[in-house]
């Protein structure tokens, strides 16, 4: 399998210019990223779910959050800054009456 070889190596061990490996085989080397891509999130799922190495568990769940799922840091700093400032307080007005106590 040639997942870890950039295009010169390849192009090299199969004995032709990189250039033309580009232009003659893109499908072929795109198909071959989509598939290491398939089998490196597949292994990083199932690292994010099990349950022996809680670290890596961690770790590898972030990752997938913040990549696939839109999680950010910011986006939890400024939940953590909502929770910690106490309830919300807010009026409510319905038409143009005073409003009674």
């Amino acid at each position: 399998m040639l997942n870890d070889m950039t295009h010169e190596q390849t192009a090299q061990l199969v004995g032709i210019d990189a250039k033309t490996l580009r232009v003659h085989y893109a499908d072929e080397l795109e198909q071959g990223k989509l598939r290491m891509l398939s089998r490196v999130s597949a292994n990083l799922y199932r690292i994010a779910s099990q349950q022996q190495d809680i670290k890596a568990a961690l770790t590898a769940s972030i990752f997938l959050l913040k990549s696939k799922g839109g999680y950010n840091d910011r986006a939890a700093e400024a939940t953590a800054v909502m929770e910690s400032a106490g309830p919300v307080r807010f009026t409510l007005r319905l038409g143009d009456r005073p409003m009674v106590n």
